[in-house]
């Protein structure tokens, strides 16, 4: 079996930070990459000297302080971009038409105006990207969230640290209950933070309630959907899916109850970025995948905006 070689463009948080003194979990790019049978990390670029030591003295692998010199030394099958936001569309652009794959870490920038011009590059370009939304490539979340009902919905998201770096993550999981059709008819804003927001938005078929986490030191990541016939809860961390059906209660008249759906009630053991890894591999080596389109990101994004300038 081919190995794809992987190339890591920001050594940061998420590029190779989160797990490094813990050699068990696999939550950044290049741990996931690492030790993973079918891809192979062939060296990461960093502008900062301590994170290419760091990368060297870890993994053993090249690094460099600029990624075009990494890319045309290494020649890589897939890029990872892990930098800041408002990093992104300078590196897409100075890509030029690299034919191989590219995984673009979320959010696609910092505002929806830029958002915009690096889809249209992508576009333009005809770039291979997958957008790390990366819960979304998770086979249960897919069957859930992708499933289209014209039933009104009323949703609750609990999220921690940024709106736009992780409430990210949970506005896009429910952007397709909400498709294109269903217009925004209001956001209104309950509290604002330095990164973070809590809102109703409204639409012409349910309503999203957000909430940020105000308990310090303690995390809530979660999503509610509920509609007249079930009750969902996605736990974004750990991840955890647990799903149920609203039925008649039988003591008391007009009475509803939950009743548990086994085929969606389950936990997710595995690492944060396998399925979209899995889904890369399938896609370069003509199996079937899934892939976020870039129309749906952009819808996340915008929405994002709006809510921020409540």
């Amino acid at each position: 079996m081919k190995k794809i070689k992987s190339l890591i463009i920001g050594l940061g948080n998420i590029g190779m930070d989160v797990d490094y003194e813990n050699n068990k979990k696999r939550l950044s790019h290049s741990s996931t990459i690492y030790h993973h049978r079918k891809f192979e990390l062939i060296g990461g670029a960093d502008i900062k000297k301590i994170q290419r030591k760091k990368l060297e003295k870890k993994y053993k692998k090249k690094s460099f302080k600029n990624y075009l010199d990494a890319i045309k030394i290494t020649k890589p099958d897939l890029i990872v971009i892990s930098t800041p936001p408002n990093t992104h569309l300078e590196i897409i652009n100075n890509l030029g038409n690299f034919k191989k794959i590219i995984l673009l870490e979320k959010p696609l920038s910092n505002n929806f105006k830029q958002a915009k011009r690096i889809a249209s590059l992508i576009n333009k370009k005809k770039l291979n990207v997958f957008i790390n939304y990366f819960r979304e490539y998770i086979p249960a979340f897919i069957n859930i969230i992708n499933t289209k009902s014209k039933l009104y919905h009323q949703c609750h998201i609990n999220y921690s640290s940024s709106l736009r770096e992780n409430g990210s993550h949970h506005l896009s999981l429910l952007i397709n209950i909400f498709d294109n059709k269903k217009k925004i008819i209001n956001i209104k804003s309950l509290k604002k933070g330095n990164k973070t927001k809590d809102a109703i938005i409204n639409f012409s078929n349910g309503e999203i309630i957000l909430v940020s986490n105000k308990i310090k030191n303690y995390e809530i990541n979660n999503v509610k959907i509920i509609n007249k016939n079930s009750f969902t809860e996605l736990q974004l961390n750990p991840i955890s899916i647990k799903a149920s059906k609203i039925i008649n209660d039988s003591n008391f008249k007009n009475g509803k109850v939950l009743c548990n759906i086994d085929k969606y009630s389950k936990k997710i053991k595995d690492n944060f970025f396998k399925h979209v890894y899995e889904n890369i591999y399938n896609y370069i080596n003509g199996k079937k995948f899934y892939k976020i389109p870039i129309e749906k990101v952009l819808r996340t994004e915008k929405l994002i905006d709006e809510i921020e300038k409540v």
